[in-house]
């Protein structure tokens, strides 16, 4: 049986970060309470992200990169009802998951 690879430890304090983020608020956690939820030392995070801010600023960049990706549409073609209902929900489902 093959063994899954670990997950990388940035993408693993982002995760976590986003979800203690929206569990409390963002001003209601310390990158010590990051760490803890992780089970590393704060040094740990420190390695990866400097400081809270880094952390917001990476997941902002998640979050531009997704809407990146969901708002194209076919050029080649005017948009339709169909299409601008997909933009609309899809950039609700990622504000909701941020």
């Amino acid at each position: 049986m093959a063994r899954k690879a670990p997950r990388r430890t940035a993408e693993r304090i982002l995760e976590t970060s986003l979800a203690l983020f929206n569990r409390f608020g963002e001003p209601n956690v310390s990158t010590t309470l990051i760490s803890s939820e992780l089970n590393i030392s704060p040094g740990n995070l420190y390695y990866y992200y400097r400081n809270k801010a880094e952390i917001i600023r990476a997941l902002f960049e998640r979050l531009f990169s997704a809407w990146d990706t969901i708002f194209t549409l076919d050029e080649t073609r005017p948009p339709t009802l169909d299409d601008l209902e997909r933009l609309v929900r899809a950039n609700f489902e990622t504000l909701w998951a941020y």
